[in-house]
């Protein structure tokens, strides 16, 4: 893993930083029968991934572990620790910047579950089962979306579930994917319908997981093909 240093120190005065480690993520119960859950991450040091100071990287240290705790529906109280070490001769004030905000990316961890969720929505989405209702009405909402054209034009289809939906009950995601060819990460602007949005709030992580590496390639929704497969049933289906 690579990081910037954040979005405070210019580039161009402190070289970049890399972290080599291992991570797990998990549940445990504790004496008294209570679940906790847990995020670890642990430096390692491996033969085969030597410091690369030829591409002016500095290899950091960072241990940190994360504990979530529940506490009622919805809340989740959650505990960290992190010793980190920049390396490097980094002025103090600087690490304390640097280390508070990538601590700090675990709480895009929820955005980011729910982004690959919509991922895999639209990859196992039955693309012979798509909606059959009428082009002029939201397929959230029900307004009819033919009256203005102003309307009409703002109006998406959902990549997930081929609904033709007004601009209210559209919600615009960046999503990345993976080049097939280059095997390189693409960020994607992807239109979903709220009615989606929320099914994949819903929906269990873990079975994700467990039906993913069921499949013959549990790689498969990452690619962009799962973006243009869905993207171009969408487009006929508002075609029709």
């Amino acid at each position: 893993m690579v990081n910037n240093l954040g979005r405070f120190i210019p580039s161009g005065l402190i070289r970049y930083r890399d972290n080599v480690f291992i991570d797990a993520t998990g549940m445990t119960t504790t004496s008294t029968g209570e679940k906790i859950g847990y995020e670890i991450m642990y430096n390692i040091e491996l033969p085969g991934l030597p410091e690369l100071p030829q591409y002016k990287l500095v290899r950091a240290d960072m241990r940190t572990c994360w504990l979530f705790r529940q506490k009622s529906k919805g809340v989740v109280e959650l505990y960290c620790r992190s010793i980190m070490d920049l390396q490097g001769g980094v002025p103090s004030y600087v690490s304390s910047l640097f280390s508070a905000e990538a601590i700090y990316f675990l709480s895009n961890a929820v955005s980011g579950a729910q982004k690959r969720k919509l991922s895999y929505m639209m990859h196992t989405a039955d693309h012979h089962k798509l909606s059959s209702g009428s082009e002029k009405f939201c397929g959230v909402c029900s307004k009819d979306i033919s009256k203005n054209p102003l309307t009409a034009f703002s109006a998406k289809t959902c990549r997930v579930c081929a609904n033709r939906v007004c601009s209210r009950c559209k919600i615009t995601k960046k999503i990345s994917f993976l080049n097939r060819q280059t095997r390189g990460v693409v960020k994607r602007s992807v239109d979903c319908c709220t009615k989606c949005i929320h099914t994949a709030s819903q929906m269990s992580a873990l079975e994700i997981a467990q039906n993913a590496a069921a499949m013959d390639n549990p790689l498969a929704f990452y690619y962009e093909t799962a973006l243009r497969t869905r993207s171009s049933v969408s487009s006929s289906a508002s075609e029709r």
